[in-house]
């Protein structure tokens, strides 16, 4: 025997050092084994999984152990003991407790306080009781330490085994204890009666060993004496039917309910009191939770169709009959909405209660009429399939924050009304390079879609319709020069054109209307283009190449008509005012006429020269671009000329006469210049422009009166 003794203690040693390496007691399962076969584990999961009992299965007998061995450790934690229904099977079994757990356990609760007792290495033994009483004879030996602790607790409703050891284990609290701590405040050793009254028959309670100041020990149950008998069936009518709730409206057994539903909760109306558990089936497949301690449930509905919901109790020993409520949850319906947005807006699109999942709508450069589909909730959270019809209309994107102010003038000359400074302009020009009355620069045709801001950014890729979509300026470096793969005409004619960047009842002028106002600006009255009724001033202009250029020096300002593939511009310098054709991908500033009848009102008296009629007429052609162009032509004497192919540091200019003389030279550093030649004769001269290494840039013929 003493040879027995020194083997089993060696062994519990081993096993000791192996637990306290591995910490891994937590695992243990009902049948207190590690190293249970796993068939003999599927049998313990086949008697839960049929719920019911199976009557010839011992869960202490191990086809690998003699008769008379013991089972090894317990589990440390109550929630990873399966319980036993009943405990008369533990009759003549045995086990060895396990050494203590780290980290170690403090306090042994409900003991301590007020006795100075602590968990070391507690071990469970779970079990559903047939009676009032509970009453054991039970044999601690073998022990290495002084013996153990024992004490019982009421389980809580929460409690769900898992055998696992999956999930994190649970100890009680000292309001479960059940019994009184006498055997918990000494070692207990040899044969004793375990005895508590005054329990509830089909609750589940736990039995606890704990080693005294870490004592290992051998436990064996020599007899259940009261309470080890299998608890009554449950009584089927102390279950109710389900019922559930859908917003706040209760549905019954065959009402419909809407797809989509969340969270719809599910009571029972007649509950079981005290220990048992619940279990909750959707069309005959148990929650994922298995085991549901409350009378309760909650669950969602993504998809259409016919439903059964059916619950029912047990205390693992006996099952009430299911008692189910069937429903229909129907289709979504589908709500329509109409919205309208401008061009560039993105769009959060909400529903009649929340948003529309995956409802922000990415902003659409282009107009026109749109459909997008979706999902929302209704106010009970019921799906809604959402069509929306979005309308995307024009949008004027302004690039100081704020419309362009109308504020009309009328030219008492002509009786044509005006408005009184540049699209985008801040102001009205106080003075001729007033930079806040500069305003934005359009390409010829183009819709106010943020291109014609002054910092707006460049791309080449040319636009296939009248609306780019976007708010880049197009740059083109090679003939015809236009934004456009095809030209259109007509994007600025009047006032109803697709493109008009006026604001309402306003256009932009044709270049009779521009010819007409200009020659009513009568000597006397104004001096120049910024003295006249309109005020223009410098606002430069940008490039087909994106740069910016001539601000403060020339005032480039669109006409609605065009000339050939490309359109009609004015020129107004502080000396010249005249038009001539321009590339349609260039930056001009607008100014705006009002859409009405013209006036009768009389040109008076005469004007300078500072109108230029162009020789090529309105739609036909114009001449071929030599890279000079000078303005106007016949003059009296002052002219403008104007570099339109390089771009170079320098330019000279001579002046030749019929005679091939030289009578004029000048050298300048930009492309837009002013010459005074009212000290030569009149008659016809030649115009040479070369760049700075002598290449020859264009020549042109100037009549002087």
């Amino acid at each position: 025997m003493l040879t027995l003794f020194t083997l089993r203690s060696f062994i519990l040693l081993a096993l000791y050092s192996s637990l306290f390496t591995n910490a891994v007691l937590s695992q243990q399962d009902s049948k207190f084994s590690n190293t249970l076969e796993s068939e003999e584990s599927s049998l313990m999961a086949d008697r839960f999984a049929e719920k019911e009992p199976a009557v010839e299965f011992d869960p202490l007998i191990d086809a690998n152990r003699s008769a008379d061995s013991c089972a090894p450790i317990m589990p440390y934690f109550y929630n990873h003991a399966m319980p036993f229904c009943p405990i008369d099977d533990l009759v003549g079994e045995c086990f060895f407790m396990g050494p203590p757990f780290p980290p170690a356990f403090s306090i042994w609760p409900g003991c301590n306080p007020p006795n100075d007792v602590a968990f070391h290495n507690p071990q469970w033994i779970t079990f559903v009781a047939g009676d009032t009483s509970f009453s054991i004879d039970v044999e601690i030996s073998d022990c290495i330490g002084t013996g153990v602790q024992i004490a019982l607790y009421e389980l809580g409703i929460d409690y769900v085994p898992d055998p696992t050891g999956i999930r994190p284990g649970i100890q009680p609290t000292a309001d479960m204890l059940v019994s009184d701590c006498d055997l918990t405040t000494s070692a207990q050793i040899g044969v004793l009666n375990f005895e508590v009254n005054d329990i509830e028959p089909g609750t589940i309670y736990g039995l606890v060993f704990d080693g005294w100041a870490n004592a290992v020990c051998k436990v064996e149950i020599l007899e259940v004496l009261a309470g080890g008998g299998p608890p009554d069936t449950i009584d089927q009518d102390f279950v109710g039917f389900p019922t559930f709730e859908l917003g706040g409206y209760s549905v019954g057994s065959g009402d419909t309910i809407c797809l989509g539903a969340m969270n719809v909760p599910f009571f029972i109306e007649d509950g079981r009191e005290g220990q048992f558990i619940y279990e909750w089936f959707i069309n005959g497949e148990i929650v994922d939770n298995r085991h549901r301690a409350h009378d309760s449930a909650s669950f969602n509905f993504p998809d259409t169709g016919a439903f059964e919901i059916c619950i029912r109790a047990t205390n693992f020993c006996s099952y009430s009959d299911p008692h189910c409520v069937q429903f229909y949850v129907a289709p979504a319906d589908t709500l329509i909405q109409h919205d309208t947005i401008g061009t560039g807006e993105a769009y959060r699109w909400l529903g009649p209660y929340e948003p529309v999942e995956n409802g922000f709508i990415d902003p659409i450069g282009t107009s026109g009429s749109y459909v997008f589909y979706g999902r929302t909730r209704d106010s009970i959270g019921c799906i809604l399939v959402v069509e929306l019809h979005l309308e995307v209309v024009r949008q004027k994107i302004t690039c100081s924050g704020r419309a362009t102010e109308v504020v009309e003038i009328t030219n008492p000359v002509t009786d044509r009304v005006w408005m009184d400074r540049n699209l985008g302009a801040e102001r009205p020009a106080y003075i001729l390079r007033d930079s806040r009355a500069f305003g934005d620069l359009y390409q010829w045709g183009r819709f106010g879609d943020g291109h014609q801001c002054r910092n707006s950014p460049l791309t080449d890729m040319l636009a296939e319709t009248g609306e780019p979509g976007h708010d880049s300026f197009i740059v083109v470096t090679t003939p015809p020069r236009d934004w456009l793969m095809r030209p259109e005409d007509g994007l600025w004619r009047g006032g109803g054109a697709i493109n008009n960047p006026c604001p309402d009842g306003f256009r932009l002028p044709t270049v009779e209307e521009w010819n007409e106002e200009i020659r009513s600006w009568i000597p006397g009255l104004t001096s120049n283009s910024f003295s006249s009724y309109l005020r223009m001033p410098l606002s430069g202009m940008r490039r087909t190449n994106g740069d910016i250029a001539m601000e403060r020096q020339i005032g480039y300002y669109w006409t609605s008509s065009v000339a050939g593939d490309q359109a009609l511009v004015v020129v107004m310098t502080p000396n010249f005012v005249f038009a001539r054709p321009a590339d349609r991908a260039t930056g001009y500033s607008v100014r705006c006429i009002l859409d009405n009848v013209p006036g009768t009102g009389s040109l008076v008296g005469d004007h300078r020269e500072i109108f230029y009629d162009l020789e090529v007429a309105y739609g036909i052609a114009p001449k071929e671009d030599t890279g000079l162009q000078l303005y106007p032509n016949p003059s009296r004497g002052r002219i403008l000329l104007e570099i339109t192919e390089l771009q170079v540091s320098s330019y000279h200019i001579h002046v030749f006469d019929l005679k091939g003389r030289m009578v004029r030279t000048n050298t300048v550093d930009q492309p837009i210049f002013e010459m005074d030649l009212s000290g030569l004769s009149p008659g016809l001269y030649l115009i040479r422009a070369l760049d700075a290494f002598g290449n020859l840039i264009g020549d042109e013929k100037l009549v002087l009166e």
